[in-house]
């Protein structure tokens, strides 16, 4: 389906008067149900979406920023192919999972829920203060995880275990006083995880990888092949 742009429920709307927008794949053929967006002005949509399996694409192929404001939900997995950039404030719950695809920008904002993978496979996947991934595993697939964008002093936040498929970043901007990263795991599988982050290992910026050896990351800016060793938190081993 082609739109070129969103809106809200009950206002004239190309997406219809439903509040609920739901993706099927009943062939199970690879083709996956798609939402494309061509408009090259903000819009936005406070509809819920929902898809049954394998995977629903939203894409915008238009330079205009898209937002979604209601809920995501169902067994599949929702792909976001941002050419432009997306914001997403509605949580993603229900076992499903979430992927990110496209050069674009995708910000979550929402406490998500969900219980299916994270898949970073192109452009960024931002996460501001107060947005934590679901707790399924996390594939960074040659795209950038991009935690904490806005700086915020006192950011923290816990990702599930993260596993490289392909070359990636990761960028963590220092805080004022205090910013904390934790990570369950981290699997390179032979790739190189590229991490920019400014005063890594002082408690502006600390980047906790469960497992590692003792010893914070020396530089800003590291290229980890294997990674960068950093300060264990001893309720984490």
């Amino acid at each position: 389906m082609e739109v070129a742009f969103l809106a809200p429920n009950g206002t004239p709307n190309p997406l219809g008067s439903c509040s609920t927008v739901n993706f099927s794949n009943p062939l199970d053929s690879g083709i996956y149900a798609r939402l494309r967006v061509t408009g090259s002005t903000a819009s936005s949509t406070d509809k819920a979406f929902t898809v049954d399996k394998d995977r629903a694409v939203i894409e915008t192929s238009g330079s205009g920023t898209l937002a979604f404001t209601g809920s995501f939900t169902g067994a599949g997995t929702f792909v976001f192919d941002a050419y432009g950039d997306m914001a997403l404030s509605g949580v993603r719950s229900g076992t499903g999972g979430l992927a990110k695809n496209g050069a674009g920008t995708l910000t979550l904002t929402a406490a998500n829920t969900y219980t299916g993978t994270t898949s970073v496979e192109g452009g960024t996947l931002a996460l501001p203060a107060g947005a934590p991934l679901g707790t399924g595993a996390l594939t960074l697939a040659g795209g950038t995880l991009a935690l904490n964008p806005a700086a915020a002093d006192g950011y923290s936040v816990s990702l599930p275990a993260v596993t490289l498929s392909a070359g990636s970043a990761l960028t963590v901007p220092a805080a004022a006083s205090s910013s904390s990263v934790t990570l369950a795991s981290l699997a390179l599988n032979g790739n190189t995880l590229s991490i920019n982050a400014p005063s890594a290992g002082s408690a502006a910026n600390r980047i906790f990888i469960t497992g590692l050896a003792n010893g914070p990351a020396s530089a800003s800016s590291s290229t980890a092949a294997p990674p960068p060793t950093v300060p264990p938190v001893a309720s984490h081993r």
